[in-house]
């Protein structure tokens, strides 16, 4: 995990017939970059045959690859290098479902800037087969379409903007992480802020259903990231809206590893008109994602009425929208 605690230790040991005095210090070109890294103690002597642990406490700070260089000068001997490397992550998941970012200026330039930045890769690259500019979402019981303007199908774009919107909020914070320091490390409150970023949200729209009748859908949740990811999926938020799923929790689901969700929407207690719910799926130690469910409910009502012996029949809505005709 990018935001926990880790340690490594490394001993120094005088082989030699004298003491020596020793300093370790961060390499000052690193100094900037984002993360907490601390090693105890920095200075010190050595007598010979004698031993010092050196104990190094990092938190990267940010997802992805991480490296770090602390110098250690011994007597007037040239400075020798102790090199931190390792990489991180954090749980995460993925629904085959598009987002919606349309009016919100930091998502839209964000996902503008990765379709660039894939659009310049992929020119340097010999293409084997031709993709369309446009991946049409796929879903069991859902005639595919062409996204609306501010629609996100892309789930590798989705994926690289949930890193990058986490990269963003950790570096806002580096400021108050490194602020802790030399004295105590920051507080797990704190570095469990770093993963939790306002993403955007998921949308299944049920369509049109008729009063009466039960409309279902099945989605596909993956976890993408490198290590099990456990999720709770907020079933309370459904109560009288005439949706509901079929799981309520998930532990340890593994990498690449993709469960079935199942969203009904029943229509027989519902008035008529638009539900619009949101569904919240809160990742343990991870971000929480957000599915904005959506349906239409309508209601068919016959009308007789007339004037004398003439007698007219009104359809409400009219038969027309519908698609049929009624025959007499």
């Amino acid at each position: 995990m990018f935001n926990n605690l880790h340690h490594s230790t490394v001993t120094l040991v005088n082989t030699g017939k004298i003491e020596f005095k020793w300093m370790l210090n961060l390499s000052i070109a690193e100094q900037h970059l984002p993360g907490v890294f601390v090693v105890n103690p920095t200075i010190g002597s050595i007598a010979p045959g004698g031993k010092q642990v050196l104990k190094f406490f990092y938190m990267p700070g940010v997802p992805g690859a991480f490296s770090r260089t602390f110098q250690l000068k011994v007597g007037d001997l040239d400075p020798e290098n102790i090199c931190l490397k390792g990489e991180t992550f954090f749980p995460m998941i993925s629904v085959n479902l598009p987002w919606n970012i349309e009016g919100n200026e930091k998502y839209e330039q964000l996902i503008k800037h990765l379709q660039q930045y894939s659009q310049g890769k992929k020119s340097v690259e010999q293409k084997k087969t031709q993709t369309p500019r446009t991946q049409i979402l796929k879903v069991e019981n859902v005639k595919p379409r062409v996204p609306d303007s501010g629609i996100v199908p892309n789930t590798q774009l989705q994926i690289k903007m949930v890193t990058m919107l986490i990269e963003e909020a950790a570096l806002e914070l580096q400021e108050m992480l490194i602020s802790h320091l030399p004295n105590s490390f920051p507080d797990k409150e704190l570095c469990q802020s770093l993963i939790k970023v306002e993403l955007p949200e998921y949308v299944l729209d049920m369509g049109t259903v008729r009063k009466g009748y039960t409309e279902r859908r099945t989605l596909m949740i993956t976890n993408p990231g490198r290590m099990p990811v456990s999720f709770q999926v907020d079933v309370s938020a459904l109560q009288g809206t005439g949706f509901r799923v079929n799981l309520d929790h998930i532990q340890s689901l593994s990498h690449r590893h993709t469960i079935m969700l199942e969203v009904c929407f029943e229509s027989a207690h519902r008035s008529r008109g638009d539900v619009d719910v949101l569904l919240p799926i809160e990742v343990t130690k991870g971000p929480t994602y957000n599915i904005r469910l959506r349906a239409t409910v309508l209601e068919l009502s016959l009308h007789l009425s007339g004037q004398g012996l003439e007698a007219r029949l009104e359809f409400s809505p009219p038969a027309l929208k519908m698609g049929w005709t009624p025959q007499w």
